[in-house]
């Protein structure tokens, strides 16, 4: 009878060690494929830890690019169009509350795109990096904004002017693996000056006029648009000195160009 139990008993374990091994095969492949699960850690860093909260997740159809579906019926294989992930993340922190977008859309792009072995191949950390290098360009456009352009002329006259940093080029991927390790790279740390002045990749401020929205302006309205030109350039210049790399375009009339603090 012991001998019997002990035989039952260890079926039942199996079976148990059995379950939970699919369980954890299960779970391990959720975590792996929703990046905020994955990446916690890393987004605890960035955003501050208690900071953020995971709210919600899309998948969508991607236009850019497509995938292979194989099918044990040949008139169901073929191309369709690829799917990509977005995560949507509440950060607040004190009464500043934003919703930020994290996606693997790029990363979908660019794996379907290089070879296993391209040094161009994105891993999906790289990627995540620069998902978070966009998110902190949209805080430091807004603070540049506020800080250029709303601060010499009325909203109306702001309206048609956008204000960007950008990267020149496509950066390498071993850029986003130094661009962790930077101290800096925090959303409550980093600044313009961080890329202006960084020897990871090059950065440059864009300040352009849209001619749709420029037209919507009276003459005086456009007037003072195109007055205030040298006094932003000159904030840009003693603010950001010999790492000043920018560019404004108003029209082919009122425009400016420096790199390095040296005008072109």
């Amino acid at each position: 009878m012991n001998a019997l139990l002990i035989k039952k008993l260890k079926k039942i374990a199996i079976i148990c060690i059995g379950f939970i091994f699919v369980i954890g095969l299960v779970a391990g492949y959720i975590v792996n494929k929703n990046w905020v699960y994955r990446y916690k850690s890393e987004l605890d860093h960035f955003f501050g830890k208690g900071n953020w909260e995971y709210i919600s997740k899309e998948t969508l159809e991607s236009g850019a690019y497509s995938e292979y579906n194989y099918s044990r019926h040949p008139n169901l294989s073929g191309e369709r169009p690829g799917k990509y992930n977005k995560w949507h993340i509440r950060y607040n922190e004190g009464n500043e509350e934003e919703i930020w977008t994290l996606s693997n859309h790029v990363y979908k792009i660019n794996n379907n795109t290089y070879g296993l072995l391209s040094p161009r191949k994105l891993s999906s950390k790289q990627a995540l990096y620069f998902e978070l290098m966009l998110i902190s360009f949209d805080i430091l456009n807004k603070e540049l904004f506020n800080e250029l352009i709303g601060s010499e002329l009325s909203e109306k006259e702001a309206y048609p002017i956008d204000v960007s940093i950008y990267y020149n080029g496509k950066p390498n991927p071993k850029f986003y693996s130094a661009l962790s390790k930077e101290t800096w790279f925090t959303v409550d740390r980093v600044t313009v000056e961080n890329y202006l002045s960084s020897d990871l990749h090059d950065f440059h401020i864009k300040i352009r006029a849209f001619d749709y929205r420029l037209n919507e302006l009276t003459n005086k309205e456009k007037q003072n648009v195109f007055n205030s030109l040298e006094t932003i350039e000159k904030k840009v210049l003693d603010k950001y000195g010999e790492h000043a790399t920018f560019r404004i375009y108003f029209d082919k009339e009122h425009q400016v160009e420096y790199i390095d603090g040296v005008k072109q």
